[in-house]
């Protein structure tokens, strides 16, 4: 291929290849105007490619490809796209990355790249998506970061970094803004409330603080992770304007009240994940408005009340978690109506009754957890149809006769 020395795309991502790449394929090939190798298993360092001045697309994302990114990118400034993620690249991102002026999108996720976030990022102002994402980035964000406008995107998740993120909400058009697992920390800005064309927000795994009452302004997003923070106060009842929600988790925080009756007309939420807070009242029969629903987990609150027999218009879900909470009454015969289940776990609760004769319908579960409860009677033999159970905890109860063989029993 490198006799070829009129080509001007060479296309070969995702081919299995080995080896390494030429250290001439700049001078052999220097008329290329795309360059991709991504997703094989190319190690080595990445040749000097700054004799390609046409160069507008390289991507060299998913080998393993080592050393440092290379630092005479100065003169490829017709590049528009540089994808360099899923390497073992380290260092820090060079300086001669600024005369790359026309760089739309710079992807450099899941390397071993390090020091602070370089301020030079805020001069490539066409940048639309940024993915720092999953490197060992420390210190605080920028201030010139507020100058890239532009964004779409904007990943800074997985590092190490610190301080407030009010320049990085900046960008009016932002779709998806990931900047979970680092230690950002404080309340969060107003003007994040006025990114209305998020889809995706991840602020988990931070230390941020306060209330979130104004979440509902981002009228579009499609997933919302608050989780492991130090969120506090009630969940606003306008949850319903964000109608396109799927997934939302908002778990370890300390959020207090009740569910707000408005979070059920969200029929598209597929995973839910308010576990580990501090919330009181019951669950609405009006659960069965999430048919999508897959995974729902509310452990670890102050909920109280019955289950509710709804619960089995949730014919999808697959994993329900609502222990170490303050139920009561029985388990609801509409469980058995969750055929999909692999993980049950009402355990910690103050359930009385029986168990379900017929629970062997749940022939998908694997986890089965009931212990620490009021339930009495016979373990059901139909128990001995749950081909695929591995751990069931049935401890502290009133239950008597014999556990299906080949399972962990507490």
């Amino acid at each position: 291929v490198y006799a070829m020395t009129d080509l001007l795309s060479l296309e070969l991502g995702g081919l299995h290849l080995t080896g390494t790449v030429s250290a001439n394929i700049g001078v052999d090939l220097n008329k290329l105007v795309t360059l991709d190798v991504s997703d094989n298993m190319l190690h080595g360092s990445f040749p000097a490619v700054s004799s390609i001045v046409s160069l507008t697309n390289l991507q060299i994302s998913g080998n393993s490809f080592s050393g440092t990114i290379p630092s005479d990118l100065n003169s490829l400034s017709n590049m528009i796209l540089f994808g360099a993620g899923g390497n073992l690249f380290e260092s820090t991102i060079p300086g001669a990355l600024v005369g790359m002026n026309l760089l739309q999108e710079f992807i450099v996720a899941g390397n071993k790249l390090t020091g602070i976030v370089p301020t030079f990022l805020g001069l490539l102002t066409d940048l639309v998506s940024l993915d720092l994402g999953r490197n060992l980035f420390y210190s605080t964000i920028p201030t010139s970061l507020a100058e890239l406008t532009g964004l779409t995107f904007l990943s800074l998740a997985d590092n190490t970094l610190d301080g407030g993120i009010s320049d990085v909400v900046t960008a009016s058009g932002l779709n998806a803004l990931n900047i979970s697992f680092n230690s950002f920390s404080g309340p969060l800005p107003s003007a994040l409330f006025g990114l209305t064309k998020l889809d995706i927000l991840d602020l988990s795994d931070n230390v941020f603080d306060g209330v979130v009452s104004d979440v509902p302004t981002l009228v579009k997003l499609q997933l919302l992770h608050l989780s492991n923070n130090l969120f506090s106060g009630v969940i606003p009842s306008t949850v319903n304007d964000m109608a396109s929600l799927q997934d939302i988790s908002i778990s370890s925080n300390s959020f207090t009240g009740t569910i707000p009756s408005t979070l059920y007309d969200l029929s598209d939420l597929v995973y839910v994940d308010m576990g580990d807070n501090k919330f009181d009242g019951t669950i609405s029969i009006s659960l069965s408005n999430f048919a999508k629903l897959r995974s729902l987990s509310l452990n670890n609150n102050k909920l109280s009340g019955d289950i509710p027999s709804t619960i089995g218009g949730i014919s999808l879900i697959s994993l329900l978690d609502v222990s170490q909470n303050d139920f009561s009454g029985d388990i609801p015969d509409g469980i058995t109506d969750c055929t999909n289940l692999h993980f049950l776990s009402l355990q910690d609760n103050r359930l009385h009754g029986s168990m379900p004769d017929d629970i062997g319908v749940l022939k998908s579960l694997t986890y089965l957890g009931l212990g620490s409860n009021d339930l009495s009677g016979t373990i059901p033999t139909s128990c001995t149809a749950i081909y695929g159970l591995k751990y069931l905890t049935l401890n502290n109860n009133n239950l008597e006769g014999s556990v299906p063989s080949g399972v962990y029993s507490t």
